[in-house]
C-alpha cells in the first residue's frame, strides 16, 4: 500500500514492484491509500494515476483529518532530517515538502461525510475503495453500507488520539457487524507471528504491516524486509503447531486457540 504521502513518485514505486511481482505471477497488486482534498481535482488525480499505473485499488483514510498532538514528538523534538524532501504525488497543490506537512493539513477536506467521500470516490473510480480507520461496529456498518470493497481496523499508528481502542480489542466487534460481507483487515501494533495468530483467530481476513517493514528497511534494506517477512512467517507457524491449528482456513480451529483472559 503507498501512501499518498510518498517521497518517490507512484511510477517509480510501480516499475519497483512490478520487477520484484510480476503480475503474471499472481502477485497481490499495489494498494493507493488516498487523503480527500479541497481541491478534488487534485484527488480525482491521484486516483486516475494510480487506475493508469494498474493499482488494484484505493484505500480511503477516514481517522485522521487533521494531525493528531504528537507530544512524544514534542518531547523529542522530532524534525524531518532533510527539508528538501518533496511529496511528488502532492505535485498539483504546488511544491511541498515533507518539512511543510503543515500547508498539506490546509488542503485537507476535513468537512467529509460518507456520501461526499465514499460515495464520490466510487463514482469516479471502478477500483474497489477500501475504507481505513475504523474503530467501531457502527463505522464498520456504515462503511458497508455505503460500498466500501473491504474495512480495514486501524487507530493510524496509536499516534492520531490518546486513549483510542487498540485494534486488536476492537477486531472482533467489527467482524461480527461486518458479518462477512466484505473483507476485514486490521493494521496496529503487528510485531510477532503470534499477533498475526491473534488478529486471524478474531476472525480478520488479513493483516497489515507497518513499522515492522520499516525496521526491516532500515536495518538491512529490501533483504532486511525479506528477513523480516521470514521471521514473522516462521513465528505464525510456530505459533499456529503449539495451539494446535492445523491451517488458517480452519475458522473454528482459531477460534477455539483463543485462551480466555483472566
Amino acid at each position: 500500500m503507498l501512501s499518498t504521502l510518498t517521497s518517490r513518485p507512484m511510477d517509480e514505486v510501480a516499475r519497483a514492484y512490478a520487477e520484484v511481482a510480476p503480475p503474471d505471477e499472481g502477485s497481490p497488486g499495489l494498494l493507493m491509500q488516498l487523503y480527500v482534498f479541497k481541491r478534488r481535482d487534485v484527488t480525482e488525480g491521484i486516483v486516475r494515476h494510480a487506475e493508469k499505473l494498474g493499482f488494484r485499488g484505493i484505500v480511503l483514510t477516514v481517522d485522521a483529518p487533521v494531525s493528531g498532538r504528537r507530544e512524544r514528538d514534542m518531547r523529542n523534538g522530532f524534525t524531518v532530517a532533510d527539508a528538501d524532501i518533496e511529496l511528488p504525488n502532492l505535485a498539483g497543490l504546488g511544491a511541498i515538502a515533507v518539512s511543510q506537512l503543515h500547508e498539506f493539513e490546509k488542503q485537507h477536506d476535513a468537512s467529509l461525510t460518507w456520501e461526499a467521500s465514499l460515495a464520490w470516490l466510487r463514482s469516479i473510480t471502478s477500483l474497489p475503495v477500501l475504507v481505513k480507520g475504523i474503530l467501531s461496529e457502527e463505522d464498520a456498518e456504515l462503511a458497508v453500507r455505503h460500498g466500501a470493497a473491504a474495512v480495514i481496523i486501524s487507530n493510524h499508528g496509536g499516534r492520531q488520539l490518546d486513549t483510542a481502542p487498540a485494534t486488536i480489542d476492537a477486531a472482533a466487534a467489527v467482524v461480527a457487524r461486518v458479518a462477512g460481507r466484505v473483507p476485514v483487515l486490521l493494521d496496529g501494533g503487528i510485531r510477532r507471528g503470534s499477533d498475526v495468530f491473534k488478529a486471524l483467530a478474531l476472525g480478520v481476513d488479513a493483516v497489515l504491516l507497518g513499522r515492522a517493514v520499516l525496521y526491516g528497511l532500515a536495518a538491512g534494506g529490501q533483504r532486511g524486509v525479506m528477513k523480516m517477512l521470514s521471521i514473522m512467517q516462521t513465528e505464525l507457524e510456530v505459533t499456529m503447531r503449539l495451539a494446535g491449528v492445523a491451517s488458517l482456513a480452519d475458522a473454528e480451529q482459531l477460534r477455539a486457540a483463543l485462551v480466555p483472559r483472566v
